[in-house]
């Protein structure tokens, strides 16, 4: 795992999760912030070529920023030109090192000078009003106000540990996780210990490689997947609107009751 992989997973388990932005361009999800003076973290998905990367913004200046091969500048005006994106939303409590010297205009007319494409961008309060909060006991005022909660990040951790529990009451059962579409661990239950950033890239990688072949297979999106290997153990995967539920058993585990109790936790994840 990279370093700026440790910090996105950093991030995601340490931060609060205020919400996300789905099919929109980096840029608007900037400028939407920026205007607001947010100081968070957001995690970017980019939807065209599977990229992923994020960016740090302080009172509405912009920090840091990080793709896959690049750091500082030269990630933040590759990022700005992402279109498509999905957009995950973080508090910002304790701040990376400042990677970036320049202002966003400075960056972003370098990008676009530097890329053919023009992004149609969308009205900052537009933007802001499309934001869904994944936890529902939390109010977000984005106009210049400090989020109310109740009960906060923990309360959508504690519902995600508690389907998670409920999964390992299967027989044959190893462990389990909800992975973001990032690629990070939200919550995970195993029987024996397991490196998150160990699990994470398995999964990342064996969802990488099933969309490429449905890709190829001009079958749509990856939805769910199965995997049983020759010592019969098992991998359960269901998509969700956060992410994926993912559940590891052995030979014991029965392969049709699994499915359905997978399936009812991804519906309860939804709803989380």
């Amino acid at each position: 795992m990279g370093g700026e992989n440790v910090f996105a997973h950093k991030v995601q388990q340490e931060e609060d999760l205020l919400g996300y932005l789905k099919n929109v361009s980096a840029l608007s999800v900037i400028q939407a912030l920026q205007n607001d003076e947010k100081t968070c973290t957001v995690l970017l998905h980019h939807l065209a070529n599977d990229e992923r990367g994020g960016f740090t913004l302080y009172k509405g200046k912009l920090i840091h920023a990080w793709t896959e091969h690049l750091l500082g500048e030269e990630a933040a005006i590759e990022l700005l030109v992402w279109d498509p994106v999905d957009a995950t939303i973080y508090s910002m409590k304790k701040l990376p090192p400042k990677t970036i010297q320049r202002s966003i205009d400075q960056l972003t007319l370098e990008a676009f000078t530097h890329n053919d494409e023009i992004i149609a961008i969308q009205n900052p309060n537009e933007i802001l009003r499309n934001l869904h909060l994944v936890d529902l006991d939390e109010e977000l005022d984005f106009n210049g106000k400090e989020p109310h909660k109740k009960g906060g990040m923990t309360m959508a951790k504690d519902k995600m540990q508690g389907i998670l529990e409920r999964l390992s009451e299967l027989g044959g059962y190893e462990g389990s996780a909800i992975i973001s579409d990032e690629g990070l661990i939200m919550a995970s239950h195993f029987i024996k210990e397991q490196p998150e950033d160990v699990v994470a890239a398995l999964v990342q990688e064996t969802v990488n490689m099933a969309q490429k072949v449905i890709e190829q297979a001009k079958w749509g999106k990856l939805d769910n997947l199965v995997i049983e290997s020759q010592d019969d153990h098992k991998l359960i995967l269901y998509r969700t609107k956060l992410g994926f539920v993912v559940l590891f058993g052995n030979k014991s585990l029965n392969l049709g009751l699994a499915r359905v109790t997978v399936d009812e936790a991804a519906e309860d994840l939804e709803k989380a």
